[in-house]
């Protein structure tokens, strides 16, 4: 396999740029590019776009957007991140766990108004992009060393609970609801005699089939499969009329 760019720059200029090269990597390895990584780099954007593109259409449902949005977002940071990103392995973007937080703060403030519902979602996303631009010139990265690992492992558990408490009754083909975690398990106990069996049926199918594909197609873009034959299915079959709804009309988040 050839050297990435970054490598070449380091060893044709003999260590770190200064100045505007530094804050704009292009400038330090465009000109030692080699044509024949471009081969390579174009294998590595496919893979990176079938990772991309499910992860995105779910992040934006999590944040109450339309699936969309995330599209829009990743193009617009992945072209970004290119002009401005100096590393070749590092991974950027959204989690779940913070696309569930925009999602849960932006519902009291949006009265149920989509449309203020991405406005509000959108300013959030320039006011992080700021402050990340503040902490990068204040160098503020190493406060993240004083935060403990109980504390982010507690975090993502309870991250991982209420993403998953949220996307159930999409699962079971029911409108869930409430207010608090608690709450939402109350609401959709009470909602499983109602399961659309169809849409169940449906959703376990899909899961299965990506647990297969992680077992025996691994590195393969199985997720990016699932979800274009589920949208092709639901596009030229009958399966639109057995319960299935789109996410695009109201925001998921409770």
């Amino acid at each position: 396999m050839p050297k990435g760019p970054s490598t070449h720059l380091e060893i044709a200029s003999g260590g770190s740029a200064h100045g505007w090269r530094a804050v704009f990597p292009p400038a330090q390895w465009l000109a030692t590019y080699r044509p024949h990584w471009l081969a390579h780099d174009a294998v590595s954007g496919v893979t990176l776009a079938a990772y991309g593109i499910p992860v995105s259409l779910a992040y934006a449902s999590l944040a109450g957007l339309p699936p969309q949005y995330g599209i829009y977002c990743y193009l617009v940071g992945g072209l970004f991140y290119a002009l401005f990103g100096s590393s070749r392995q590092l991974a950027i973007g959204p989690t779940s766990a913070i696309s569930l937080l925009v999602g849960v703060t932006v519902a009291d403030m949006a009265g149920g108004d989509t449309v203020r519902w991405a406005s509000i979602a959108a300013l959030t996303a320039l006011l992080v992009g700021g402050m990340c631009v503040l902490a990068w010139l204040l160098r503020l990265s190493s406060l993240v060393n004083f935060i403990s690992e109980t504390i982010l492992l507690g975090f993502k558990a309870g991250a991982a609970l209420t993403i998953a408490l949220t996307q159930l009754p999409k699962l079971f083909g029911v409108k869930g609801g409430g207010e608090n975690f608690f709450e939402r398990i109350f609401v959709l106990a009470g909602q499983i005699p109602d399961t659309n069996l169809a849409v169940l049926a449906f959703g376990l199918t899909a899961i299965a089939v990506l647990l297969l594909g992680e077992k025996f197609l691994p590195g393969r873009p199985v997720a990016l499969f699932v979800v274009v034959i589920s949208v092709v299915l639901l596009s030229v079959t009958q399966l639109s009329g057995l319960g299935f709804t789109s996410s695009t009309s109201t925001p998921c988040v409770s």
